[in-house]
């Protein structure tokens, strides 16, 4: 199954399988010959031994974005890698990474006997804290993690949770399950600062605070690419949206879709220039380019009655303004003929909303 799924995806972060065959009993499979390529644990090695220098940050971010390709393609087709780690990512001498040994690839919440079998398969130091519970069906939560093993390692020299591995197995696990997730300290780096934290997220013990899956971990990650890059942004973007914990995706999404267009977005509660919140929100929609209001029901049924009053100021000022919802009907009579974007929760951390957004912007 795996092997089938190798041969038809033909994505070019894949190693190529080009036939498998049973022989007497026994399964071969046949791979493209990628000339020149080394393993990220290999490299690993060499930057701890000091025979080739750190992955400058650029080049960093280029080849995560590298992996989180061939992953999210792996997810897209609806499977889960499930032994991610630094022994089957491979690097070119071009710098072009390709995603190898996905022999345990298993279908995404797949709970039949062959999933159940291959629960006591696994790569124990990038094995997500879950996959020791050896019950829950598989998602793309594991590959994340995983994910986030190896981009810490590769990035720090290290494993995110020790700093020499267990010599057992049950250490191991005590460790994933107990141990405090450090960083190096950040000093005025403001690629570390937008980098680590996308890290963290990738390492969020609870599956259901990690990315969906490695396509909302790979947006992310070209904003954070985006802004690093440093380029001058072209237009800014006021962002009215409620502040509460239940909106992080949708600010998510917004912040990524805008870094992606070279658009700076603006959340209110991110910036403290004023004593007086209403004159920073006067300020900050008059500089702005267009505005953005995130018009979602609360809890009573109605859109957030500040955001509402942020956009009246905002087209007042005769700015465009762009109104995202997952509830139309519930928008004031005179917004219902505004240009809006309606959403379903559920998709906010997909690609198709981030493509969705990134052509409005």
């Amino acid at each position: 199954r795996p092997r089938r799924l190798q041969a038809e995806l033909q994505h070019p972060r894949i190693v190529p399988a080009i036939d498998f065959f049973e022989h007497e009993g026994e399964w071969f499979s046949v791979f493209a010959r990628i000339p020149a390529v080394r393993s990220l644990r290999d490299i690993i090695a060499s930057i701890q031994d000091e025979r080739r220098p750190p992955f400058s940050i650029t080049e960093f971010v280029a080849l995560s974005a590298g992996v989180t390709d061939g992953l999210a393609a792996i997810h897209r087709a609806g499977y889960v890698h499930r032994t991610l780690g630094p022994h089957n990512v491979f690097v070119d001498s071009a710098g072009f990474v390709r995603l190898a040994d996905i022999g345990c690839a298993t279908p995404m919440g797949a709970d039949d006997e062959a999933a159940r079998a291959f629960r006591l398969f696994m790569r124990p130091a990038s094995a997500g804290p879950e996959q020791f519970a050896f019950e829950e069906a598989f998602s793309p939560a594991i590959d994340n993690w995983a994910l986030g093993v190896t981009l810490f390692e590769l990035r720090y020299g290290r494993h995110p949770y020790w700093q020499e591995t267990p010599p057992t197995l049950e250490g191991v696990r005590t460790a994933i399950l107990h141990n405090e997730l450090t960083f190096p300290p950040v000093v005025d780096d403001h690629a570390e600062q937008l980098l680590q934290p996308w890290l963290q997220r990738l390492l969020e013990r609870l599956p259901e605070k990690r990315y969906g899956d490695a396509l909302e971990a790979q947006r992310d990650l070209q904003a954070i690419a985006a802004e690093i890059d440093g380029r001058r942004p072209v237009a800014r973007a006021f962002v009215a949206m409620p502040f509460a914990s239940a909106f992080d995706g949708v600010w998510r999404a917004i912040w990524s879709a805008c870094a992606t267009c070279r658009v700076a977005a603006t959340r209110i509660d991110e910036s403290h220039r004023h004593e007086s919140i209403w004159d920073e929100i006067c300020e900050a929609i008059r500089s702005s380019d267009f505005a953005i209001a995130v018009a979602t029901p609360d809890t009573a049924g109605v859109p957030n009655p500040n955001v509402m009053l942020e956009v009246g100021y905002a087209r007042a000022l005769q700015k465009p303004v762009l109104l995202l919802t997952d509830a139309p009907d519930t928008l004031p009579f005179d917004l219902r003929t505004q240009r809006a974007l309606f959403y379903k929760p559920e998709s906010v951390g997909g690609g198709e909303f981030h493509r969705q957004l990134v052509s409005i912007v």
